[in-house]
């Protein structure tokens, strides 16, 4: 995915700044003086448009995805990279309506409740406001302290830091107290709840995306999940860095993903100090029970690792690999489409 900077023709993306803010002549207050970005993924998937207001502060004016691309985690990327591009801003704004799904995944991004205007969208509108059967009636503004960014952009760099400094563990533990205390006490049977705060803890999560409980992450927004991914009990998730998982991707029992290191030399270590690098697995993966994947791993598409392996380096696309540390034992061939397990013969109504 690229976000590009639009310079010139912004009206060219109303159909999506009307997702936004669906009056034009609202859109026209600001879109000429704002910036405008766009997520390009094999075409245009969302835009947003940011306005500096003052010295040091910025608002988020309009941001809107593709309704067939939503809840794949691009609304989440551009507000990443705004709070990342205006390196001089250490407040961003957005003001919205009172939409719990809208105020849910402005905060999960990071932003707090700031100040109510009355009667905004009833006085500003030429016609009555709804989102969710609900009619919007007052903004809500919501704001970013974003004068610590530099320490957030390290833990992303792989570059050493400190992860107990008390702006990172302010950000971070209410994002695992929501997966410990809130999703994982969860009924299995309520799915539709389930999936509704994989989409608030995941940095993205596709269709069918399934994790049985217990489940654990250090952040849970650095993973970007991909459709019908399922993940077995005690799927435990150290994404400190980003963690990249593809479609039809599976995990057995006790899985463990780390991003993050430590430095070799130990005088560095009693300082406390860490590294991550991303980890990237492919589509159509299967991990089999109690595999652990290290930092800075990439693992190809259709791919099999074995039960218990450590997975230290990358492995090729389309092979079966094993052990610790792990390594390939051969390719994925013609007899898998005719085995299924040693001898056991695949049935015709499985071809």
């Amino acid at each position: 995915m690229k976000i590009i900077k639009v310079e010139n023709n912004k009206k060219k993306y109303l159909d999506l700044l009307l997702l936004g803010d669906e009056q034009e002549s609202m859109i026209d207050l600001y879109l000429d003086k704002g910036d405008m970005f766009v997520a390009a993924d094999n075409g245009v998937k969302a835009e947003c448009v940011v306005v500096k207001c003052e010295d040091r502060v910025y608002e988020l004016k309009n941001i809107a995805v593709a309704p067939e691309f939503q809840r794949m985690g691009y609304g989440k990327k551009l507000v990443e990279y705004i709070l990342s591009y205006y390196n001089d801003c250490d407040t961003m704004y957005v003001g919205t309506g009172d939409s719990e799904k809208t105020l849910n995944f402005y905060k999960a991004c990071g932003f707090k409740e700031s100040h109510r205007v009355k009667n905004f969208f009833v006085d500003n509108y030429d016609h009555p406001m709804f989102e969710d059967g609900k009619q919007l009636v007052d903004m809500i503004y919501l704001k970013k302290e974003t004068t610590n960014m530099d320490k957030f952009k390290k833990i992303l760099s792989g570059e050493l830091y400190d992860p107990m400094d008390p702006e990172i563990a302010k950000e971070q533990f209410p994002k695992i107290d929501k997966i410990i205390l809130e999703y994982n006490n969860t009924s299995i049977n309520d799915t539709e709840k389930r999936e509704k705060m994989l989409g608030e803890i995941l940095g993205r999560a596709g269709k069918n995306c399934f994790i049985l409980s217990p489940f654990s992450a250090t952040w849970g927004c650095n993973t970007y999940v991909g459709d019908n991914f399922f993940a077995n009990f005690n799927f435990t998730l150290l994404d400190d860095a980003e963690v990249h998982i593809g479609n039809n991707v599976k995990f057995g029992p006790n899985v463990t993903i780390v991003t993050a290191g430590h430095p070799i030399y130990p005088e560095l270590r009693e300082k406390g100090i860490e590294y991550n690098l991303p980890v990237r697995i492919g589509n159509n993966v299967w991990m089999g029970a109690g595999v652990i994947v290290l930092p800075g791993v990439t693992i190809g598409d259709n791919s099999v690792i074995g039960a218990g392996s450590v997975v230290t380096k990358d492995i090729p696309p389309n092979t079966v690999a094993v052990g610790s540390p792990c390594r390939v034992m051969r390719e994925i061939g013609e007899r898998d489409k005719k085995y299924y397990y040693k001898d056991m013969e695949i049935g015709s109504e499985w071809k």
